[in-house]
């Protein structure tokens, strides 16, 4: 009898386990690419808040939305959304929303990451690249990046555009881990 008992115990236990990774599976936010990222998080800002904004690199444009962008050239990575060119290799896709007038504004990325245990390191590259660019035509004055399912997402400019970025993206997505935030410092 005892046998018995515990061989049901250890049948519950491994059901119980199969059903913890089954919601894992289920909490994942199901996104296709950057750009669906992007979208979804432009879509829901607030009407008031929308700002004049295109996105993709120079042969993907997109006009009054995000846009594809290029992973092939880490150099273009890196002028144009900030992104480390020595992290590029890391990434297999991307997505951009910048403010027309001004990139300082607002300028936001989202990333596919190979392997996503690259994140947090990827991350701080980030964070440091803002941190000691020169900027031109002004100065960011926030940032947050964050984690969705195997996305690297992030935002500078405005402390009001990227309060509102973070806001839609948790809004957007659940699982959104903040990595980093805060002040943009001089170059």
């Amino acid at each position: 009898m005892k046998k018995v008992l515990v061989l049901m115990m250890g049948a519950v236990m491994l059901l119980a386990l199969a059903a913890c990774g089954s919601e894992k599976q289920e909490e994942s936010n199901g996104i296709t690419d950057s750009l669906e990222l992007l979208n979804t998080v432009w879509e829901s800002w607030p009407e008031d808040a929308v700002f004049p904004a295109g996105g993709g690199d120079s042969e993907q444009y997109v006009m009054e939305g995000p846009g594809k962008f290029s992973v092939e050239d880490p150099e273009i990575l890196d002028g144009a959304l900030a992104f480390p060119a020595a992290e590029a290799d890391k990434i297999d896709d991307a997505a951009s929303l910048t403010h027309m007038m001004n990139a300082n504004t607002f300028t936001g990325g989202a990333f596919r990451m190979k392997d996503p245990k690259d994140m947090e390191a990827v991350a701080g590259a980030v964070k440091e690249n803002l941190d000691g660019r020169q900027w031109l035509c002004g100065f960011p004055q926030e940032y947050v990046i964050a984690s969705v399912d195997q996305y690297l997402v992030y935002a500078f400019g405005t402390t009001e555009n990227v309060a509102a970025f973070k806001s839609q993206l948790n809004g957007a997505y659940k699982n959104v881990n903040v990595l980093s935030e805060g002040p943009v410092s001089a170059g």
